[in-house]
């Protein structure tokens, strides 16, 4: 098609007088009239490609030659790092298998990397970029993105197998810690990619990691409540929707979301009035040590919850 077009347009400009294609095609004719032993050897080049075509579809006529054996091949992750987390790394490395091979869950990675960068609209607008109270608000989206995207929706993630997992014999605490245990990782993961703030001011910084600490000692433990309570269905075969065909986010979702937010923010508030920004950060940050010290305590309460729950959750899922 591509020397069927030039020629075209050698044969237009030709007719039009836009130029003349026999300027440049008659040195190339003229050498071959008075080479002759080149016409033969044309003639002999075209011989031979006939030849070879003629051989090529007579061994190919059979329908059978054109089938292809296609080998699948995939690239297997130990994840043997993991190893040294003891009796949550199972359930780690499936959710970290799920979360690399599943169309749905690499969503969420995506959509947690672009949360790393919302501080970009925050710190960088001449309406907000001043503003301690969206400093907050940037932090707790920046560091907690994934666990926003992923905790909340802890076991929907697992709906489709939900009912034959609790027949096993699985322990609720360790299935729920290694659970919590991925939010804690993800939330260290984008404290240090959001680094790069720093060019906006250390305090910028220091508001990001007091608050990601704060989210590993408190907020990550109130996403696995939230997923006591929205127990929604999600399809990871469905690409029809961010989390399937069911309606994963309503408004008991909001709802329960609010003190992820409000919590901070009211704390801010009140220890900023009081004792200035740098106080108030490590009042936060102090919080977010004592949630991971009474981490048996808290976590003794949420099993017994989503087991009290055990029944209700596996009906939903049905």
């Amino acid at each position: 098609m591509l020397f069927i077009g030039i020629s075209a347009l050698a044969v237009l400009g030709e007719y039009f007088q836009y130029f003349s294609i026999t300027d440049y095609t008659q040195h190339f004719y003229m050498f071959l009239y008075q080479n002759k032993w080149l016409v033969i050897s044309c003639i002999i080049y075209v011989a031979i490609l006939f030849y070879s075509c003629y051989n090529y579809y007579l061994k190919h006529l059979n329908l059978e030659s054109a089938l292809i054996d296609t080998k699948d091949s995939y690239t297997y992750y130990s994840y043997s790092f993991l190893d040294r987390f003891g009796k949550v790394a199972p359930f780690l490395k499936l959710d970290l298998k799920l979360l690399t091979r599943n169309k749905r869950m690499r969503m969420v990675l995506w959509m947690s990397l672009a949360f790393v960068l919302y501080g970009l609209l925050v710190f960088n607008s001449s309406m907000y970029g001043e503003s301690q109270l969206m400093h907050i608000m940037g932090s707790i989206v920046i560091t907690g993105g994934f666990m926003l995207m992923f905790g909340q929706y802890v076991p929907s993630w697992d709906s489709s197998y939900y009912p034959l997992m609790m027949t096993q014999n699985i322990p609720y605490r360790t299935y729920l810690e290694a659970k919590w245990t991925l939010m804690v990782i993800g939330t260290v993961i984008a404290s240090i990619l959001s680094s790069f703030y720093l060019f906006y001011g250390v305090d910028v910084y220091l508001t990001i990691l007091a608050i990601a600490m704060y989210n590993i000692g408190w907020n990550c433990y109130w996403c696995l409540l939230i997923g006591v309570f929205v127990r929604s269905k999600i399809d990871l075969n469905s690409t029809k929707n961010a989390f399937g065909d069911s309606k994963a986010f309503n408004i008991n979702t909001l709802l329960l979301s609010l003190p992820l937010l409000l919590i901070p923010f009211i704390l801010y508030v009140v220890m900023n009035y009081f004792f200035g920004l740098h106080i108030t950060l490590l009042v936060i940050a102090i919080l977010g040590f004592i949630g991971i010290f009474f981490k048996k305590i808290i976590f003794d309460k949420i099993e017994k919850l989503y087991k009290q729950k055990k029944y209700e959750t596996i009906k939903a899922y049905k």
